[in-house]
């Protein structure tokens, strides 16, 4: 109390004050006041359309069996390494990103829209082109093919398997075309569907990312990003509360689960399954050896050692650099190593290097280099 801030101090605060205040200001004039993008997003997207008519949001809170069974299809992006090409040098590569994936998308595609129809056996025809289905299988990955279709149980991606799986069309396309064996439906629910349900949104954020720069279009990015992932927000939400035990000591108890509202599954179900035939017909659309693929990105290599031939790394899918539905060439590297799923290293003409270290703090990676980096490494750093 009675403390009197130099002029520096006052600079300094004034400075990151500002900042924020301008930021929160920005937000605001675009009508942004909820206390996260995501509920940002689904607020504004409410106020342009018919939203209870679009996707009956009553129906999904009052059909919670229904819910419960769509989500059990609801897996998010591959994160895949070729596992002929893990742990060894690759050469002469290219790395390609999609752009705007989950909004191109949102943008390209029909939409499950209304009540979903329950079916056995085989699914309705007519109007209801689009389902989640229980399937049985007995798949083995075809030779040259990623892997593509979830584990729901271990939650990776499947090379062999024998089992249930939930599944939507969009997959069962995928399981067809990159495995072998046999895939039975069982039941699942049916959707009609819509194309263009989305672009009120999708283009004016688009628009604003497109003219813009800096902060508004860091801003129109993230609203477009945060769109799709609340449709999929679990209504059941874990509780814990803070209690203490005889020592003194901290725990944090669980409380029965807090069950909230659903919106519609259904939308973030296909958002992510056509995302994921988005980035497998980028593979397949590669020349040379792809090395690795993560939700939006494909990497792609000439050579590897031990390859039996060397293949000049391409792409003969749609590209362009800032459209959406179009693949961008992000760069290209003269070697590079990819250790596991987010984990890799890949060495410029220019000499630096761009590493992804999944869990490794930003000053340890000051202590990685391309030859150390190796599998069962450590490294300096906080």
């Amino acid at each position: 109390v009675g403390y009197e801030p130099t002029a520096e101090e006052l600079s300094y605060v004034t400075r990151d004050t500002e900042i924020v205040a301008r930021a929160l200001h920005a937000q605001y004039e675009q009508g942004l006041d909820k206390m996260t993008a995501p509920a940002c997003a689904m607020d504004a997207y409410k106020h342009m359309v018919d939203f209870e008519k679009l996707f009956c949001t009553k129906w999904w809170n009052t059909h919670r069996s229904a819910e419960r069974f769509c989500r059990m299809a609801y897996a998010g992006g591959i994160s895949w390494v070729n596992p002929d090409l893990q742990e060894r040098e690759c050469r002469h590569g290219l790395v390609y990103d999609y752009n705007s994936m989950y909004p191109s998308v949102m943008l390209m595609y029909p939409y499950p829209i209304g009540c979903p129809c329950r079916w056995y056996d085989t699914p309705p025809k007519n109007n209801y082109n689009l389902y989640v289905a229980r399937c049985r299988v007995d798949i083995l990955l075809k030779p040259g093919c990623p892997a593509c279709i979830r584990d729901p149980l271990h939650k990776n991606w499947i090379t062999a398997f024998e089992g249930e799986l939930y599944l939507t069309n969009i997959d069962i396309e995928l399981l067809q075309q990159n495995y072998t064996g046999e895939c039975e439906l069982l039941d699942g629910y049916a959707f009609r569907s819509e194309t263009g349900i989305f672009d009120c949104y999708i283009n004016h954020w688009a628009e604003i990312k497109r003219t813009s720069k800096g902060a508004m279009r860091a801003l129109a990015k993230l609203m477009l990003n945060s769109f799709y992932g609340k449709f999929g927000m679990n209504p059941v939400k874990g509780r814990k509360c803070p209690v203490w035990d005889d020592k003194n000591i901290l725990h944090y108890k669980l409380l029965p689960p807090d069950d909230g509202k659903c919106i519609s599954i259904a939308v973030a179900i296909f958002t992510t399954a056509y995302a994921r035939r988005e980035l497998i017909r980028g593979y397949h659309a590669c020349k040379g050896y792809v090395a690795y693929m993560d939700t939006d990105s494909l990497h792609i290599v000439s050579e590897f050692d031990g390859c039996p031939t060397k293949k000049a790394a391409s792409f003969g899918g749609k590209t362009h650099e800032t459209d959406f539905g179009a693949w961008k060439c992000e760069g290209r590297f003269v070697r590079a190593k990819y250790l596991r799923q987010k984990t890799y290293i890949e060495e410029k003409p220019s000499g630096a290097l761009n590493i992804a270290a999944c869990g490794c703090p930003a000053s340890s990676k000051n202590y990685i280099t391309y030859n150390n980096f190796k599998m069962g490494a450590s490294y300096k750093g906080k």
